[in-house]
């Protein structure tokens, strides 16, 4: 999705069955994070501050 310009992406897979977590990638850093499913929201949002839309 980087050439979409996605800014994160979320990949689930078998262990976010078992764990409840998924991984978030950022495009720009290219950092992968286990997050929690339910504070994904916020993950994305705390990395986002500050951002407008042509940022994207």
């Amino acid at each position: 999705m980087d050439e979409a310009g996605t800014p994160f992406c979320v990949i689930a897979n078998f262990d976010t069955l078992d764990s409840r977590q998924d991984t978030v990638r950022d495009r720009d850093s290219m950092e992968q994070a286990r997050a929690i499913i339910d504070q994904r929201i916020a993950y994305i949002n705390d990395r986002s501050i500050g951002w407008s839309r042509e940022d994207v």
